[in-house]
């Protein structure tokens, strides 16, 4: 039974990792089609669809995973077999996890950073300051971040 549950994770991340790519390649290749000076100046006043584009190879991923491999992994495949996941499946699903791994690694530092601007802005303004001042003060606390 713990054979079927390896493979499951093992299908499940190897999907994930190749929803993701398939994701990225869209990405690029839109991006790539609709590459011009002026086209690039109006998508900057978009941050909603530059964040879209930006989640979207992973959204993808995510999808097909949970929403097409699981299930049908869960429903097709014969509980009682002792089949182990092959060398492909297994190098993907860890490719798969060291990717995820590194997902939420930057995900913690950059709320980390943001949130020792945010404190370190927070106490050179005064609180009446703040108040009045808000939407400058975050803007210029968002413009301190180290995205890299």
């Amino acid at each position: 039974m713990t054979a079927f549950y390896i493979l499951c994770v093992a299908v499940v991340l190897a999907v994930l990792l190749l929803g993701t790519c398939a994701g990225m390649l869209l990405t690029a290749t839109a991006s790539f089609l609709v590459d011009s000076p002026k086209r690039r100046d109006s998508l900057l006043r978009h941050p909603t669809l530059l964040f879209s584009l930006r989640v979207f190879p992973f959204v993808l991923g995510l999808t097909l995973c949970l929403g097409f491999a699981l299930p049908s992994f869960l429903m097709l495949e014969p509980r009682t077999g002792a089949e182990r996941p092959g060398v492909h499946v297994l190098m993907l699903s860890v490719i798969s996890l060291a990717g995820l791994t590194l997902i939420v690694l930057r995900s913690v530092a950059s709320i980390v950073v943001s949130h020792k601007i945010i404190t370190r802005c927070c106490s050179r303004v005064s609180h009446r300051e703040s108040r009045s001042l808000n939407c400058v003060h975050w803007y210029f606390a968002a413009k301190d971040i180290d995205w890299r």
